[in-house]
């Protein structure tokens, strides 16, 4: 076991604190000249012990961490959220932050430190005043961090590309499985949450708006109207980025043809999923799939 003692030179009187029981990282080799531009500068799982107390500002760029084991507290922004297996804390860039524990247990975590680049897509995805959320599906985003982890470690060769791929589709994995804000409290989002959980739930199912809006007992125009001011994109627009999101597991985790993942993620027909799927990801199925195969290879 390491205790880790860290004082940030460059930003006085912060410092950081932890018992380190097991660390791993990718070196994304980031000081070889010439290197492609990263999105990805850090990608670690660490187990911690109970000691833990961290004040700092992190002035390399953004961070999503996934909390798999344990509780923590996070402040940051002027606000703190209790953290517990599948919070996923989103830390912004140069923003101070406190990250402590205040229980005997261990914590364990996979965090993703994104280059100062990646702030167009956060914005795009991540409301301002949000710091953590809950995972619908904590044990699906685990294993989807822990495989490009073990990929990107076993497969140094063009490391920083693949990374620079997996970047947007894990902020975007996250934010498809959130269940809501860690520190909820506004009913008009926790209904907004609700019809979002029904879209996660039904997504392969839903053919038109009008039945979720039914579904959650809402009008059609007050869900748009939610799905708008709390999450910033249409029903629609969501539905979409579900298909695609469950489309792209199965190109990567199966060999199923075109017509049969169609079928599973709820398109009318290959070419509809494909168009749609080039549309989103800016990639054919197929050209996902090769990538996501070589990536294994």
């Amino acid at each position: 076991m390491d205790i880790c003692h860290f004082v940030f030179m460059d930003t006085p009187h912060q410092i950081s604190e932890f018992e380190r029981l097991r660390h791993e990282s990718i070196d994304f080799d980031l000081d070889r000249p010439g290197h492609p531009d990263n999105l990805i500068y850090y990608f670690t799982r660490q187990r911690r012990g109970p000691k833990m107390n961290i004040e700092a500002v992190d002035l390399l760029g953004f961070c999503a961490a996934l909390v798999t084991e344990g509780q923590a507290v996070f402040e940051h922004m002027g606000q703190a959220v209790q953290l517990r297996q599948g919070s996923v804390f989103l830390r912004r860039h140069k923003q101070p932050y406190r990250f402590y524990k205040t229980g005997p247990d261990e914590l364990a975590l996979t965090m993703v430190m994104f280059d100062p680049s990646i702030e167009p897509l956060w914005n795009r995805l991540i409301e301002p005043d949000c710091i953590a959320v809950q995972l619908c599906n904590t044990t699906k985003v685990i294993e989807l961090a822990d495989t490009f982890f073990d990929l990107l470690n076993r497969n140094p060769e063009r490391r920083i590309e693949r990374a620079n791929a997996f970047a947007p589709f894990f902020l975007e994995t996250v934010m498809a499985e959130k269940l809501q804000d860690v520190n909820e409290g506004n009913p008009a989002k926790e209904l907004a949450e609700k019809c979002r959980h029904y879209l996660h739930e039904n997504f392969s199912r839903i053919r038109k708006m009008d039945a979720v809006a039914r579904a959650c007992h809402i009008s059609r125009n007050h869900l748009y109207a939610l799905f708008q001011t709390h999450i910033q994109m249409t029903p629609k627009e969501y539905l979409d980025r579900l298909k695609t999101s469950a489309a792209a597991d199965l190109l990567a985790q199966t060999d199923w043809t075109m017509e049969h993942i169609a079928e599973e993620t709820g398109y009318a027909d290959a070419p509809t999923f494909s168009k749609a799927f080039k549309r989103r990801n800016g990639v054919s199925p197929a050209e996902w799939r090769q990538n996501a195969k070589g990536v294994a290879h």
